[in-house]
């Protein structure tokens, strides 16, 4: 580069590269976990709604994309309309369907000794606390990796409003329980493909305007 290019990268590495560090971060922890797929496994719900929600649907996967657990819930109460017209489940749907006490110990075994990944691990965590209150169950103990956090890192939207990188929606997600598995393990296999060297701006070829202050490149 020309000094005067030079500076310029210098000033924008100090000013935004430390984004980037960020998506390197999620490069190496998608290898991590890609190189020792019987350490962890891959869950998904679909609910009621969103506030004292309970399970209608429920899918686990292992680190090999087996399907560990996939089936739908009867819960003990309704299903919100706006959850009804994310996925699509009705209470009809559901008449059949195990209750949750049914499938606990199908869960149990599936997370059992595993990290589970989870894309938005707190809604999850919760509706399976939630669940296991309602129908007097021990609750579960398990260890959560977020996804959504993770891809976040690696897509690297920074919002400056909320001092943390802008929540992308699952790509490839399709609102059902294994579905979504499966786009998660779809997000491990992208962001460990990606480099896992630094990614900076063409500083030679990127325009500038004369009075542009070099602590202040648009990129």
């Amino acid at each position: 580069f020309p000094s005067h290019d030079r500076s310029r990268k210098k000033a924008w590495i100090k000013k935004w590269g430390w984004i980037d560090k960020y998506r390197v971060e999620a490069v190496l922890k998608s290898r991590e976990l890609l190189a020792t797929p019987d350490s962890w496994v891959i869950l998904d719900t679909e609910t009621t709604g969103l506030y004292e929600a309970e399970i209608i649907e429920i899918a686990v996967i292992d680190g090999n994309k087996n399907t560990l657990l996939n089936t739908r819930v009867k819960p003990t109460t309704p299903i919100t309309q706006g959850a009804y017209e994310v996925h699509g489940i009705s209470d009809k749907d559901l008449i059949y369907a195990p209750t949750f006490n049914v499938i606990y110990p199908q869960l149990k075994a599936a997370i059992k000794d595993k990290l589970v990944l989870i894309y938005n691990d707190d809604f999850d965590r919760n509706v399976i606390k939630h669940c296991c209150k309602v129908h007097s169950l021990p609750l579960l103990q398990f260890k959560t990796s977020c996804m959504m956090y993770l891809y976040a890192g690696w897509y690297g939207c920074w919002s400056e409003y909320f001092n943390d990188f802008k929540w992308q929606k699952l790509p490839g997600g399709d609102h059902t329980a294994l579905g979504d598995c499966l786009a998660v393990y779809g997000i491990l296999e992208t962001m460990a493909n990606d480099s896992d060297q630094p990614k900076y701006p063409d500083f030679e070829d990127a325009p500038k305007a004369d009075d542009q202050d070099i602590d202040d490149i648009p990129f």
